[in-house]
């Protein structure tokens, strides 16, 4: 008969008695623009939701004179995380704060814990590159919907 004792020695030893690192939000390096022109000064609000951790959070960044912007990766662990098995449903965002309406740019739903896991299905990359172009129509691009182009930071697709 196993104990309760053993069986929790058995999955510490598994899992390596660490959590799993878990990307709840790849890291982003992008540009935006209207029509080709950049926006500098934009305030772009991130926001995500991760239920398994029952977080809501956000975070912000300013576009430079050029309209580029950089957010960080945003990670997280979880032990209970690292060995039950479980989908993850991560709701993402991203805003622009004064436009005229405030314009979602980003929307994805990240269904992966790996970094560059918003390119779509079984892809990946250590960053993203977006270009966003706010008289784009929304459209799908990998996994995000809204007026983001996405690519890995490396140029891969």
């Amino acid at each position: 008969m196993v104990t309760l004792a053993a069986l929790g020695a058995v999955l510490i030893g598994v899992s390596g008695c660490s959590d799993m690192a878990m990307v709840i939000f790849s890291e982003l390096h992008g540009v935006v623009m209207r029509g080709g022109e950049p926006i500098a000064g934009a305030e772009l609000q991130r926001q995500w939701t991760w239920p398994w951790g029952k977080e809501v959070a956000g975070d912000t960044a300013k576009t430079d004179s050029e309209g580029r912007f950089h957010f960080p990766a945003v990670l997280r662990s979880s032990f209970m995380g690292s060995i039950l098995p479980h989908s993850p449903s991560i709701q993402q965002k991203i805003r622009i704060a004064g436009e005229a309406p405030e314009n979602d740019i980003w929307q994805a739903e990240k269904n992966n814990y790996r970094p560059g896991g918003e390119l779509g299905p079984n892809l990946s990359a250590p960053a993203i590159a977006v270009v966003c172009d706010l008289a784009a129509a929304p459209a799908l691009h990998g996994g995000v919907y809204g007026v983001c182009k996405v690519s890995a930071k490396d140029g891969r697709r």
